[in-house]
């Protein structure tokens, strides 16, 4: 698969945006099966059209990588990164009755059963050569 590039028009779109990440208050990660792979969801962005500014929320239970993938992804937003997966943005109105878009990030989880047999075929090569 190749990789992202957005296109000028979508690095402008957003590019006066300012990007503000936050702890979440009462999320956590959680692990969903979409298109049958696991998928860790560990943080949430809002797109606020009225505050000119991304919001993103590092959720409860996020690991150091997580709070390294979120750093990088909110950077992205204004730049294109927004339009990564534009139809993953859903419309949304505050308590306060501002609209905003929301967007969940989320890794495939690695399958345990996998790791569990690259961590001993490392373990067995080890071995050999000690």
């Amino acid at each position: 698969m190749a990789a992202f590039v957005p296109t000028a028009a979508e690095r402008q779109k957003y590019a006066d945006y300012e990007v503000e990440i936050r702890p979440a208050q009462a999320n956590h990660v959680r692990v969903r099966v979409e298109n049958g792979e696991v998928v860790r969801f560990f943080t949430r962005a809002h797109r606020v059209p009225s505050l000119k500014k991304f919001i993103v929320f590092t959720y409860i239970g996020a690991t150091a990588d997580d709070v390294r993938r979120t750093e990088q992804w909110a950077r992205s937003l204004p730049a294109g990164g927004w339009a990564r997966f534009p139809d993953l943005w859903f419309r949304k109105r505050s308590k306060s009755g501002t609209w905003f878009w929301k967007q969940e990030y989320g890794h495939i989880a690695p399958d345990p059963l996998v790791q569990l047999e690259l961590e001993m075929l490392i373990d067995a090569t080890s071995e050999v050569h000690a």
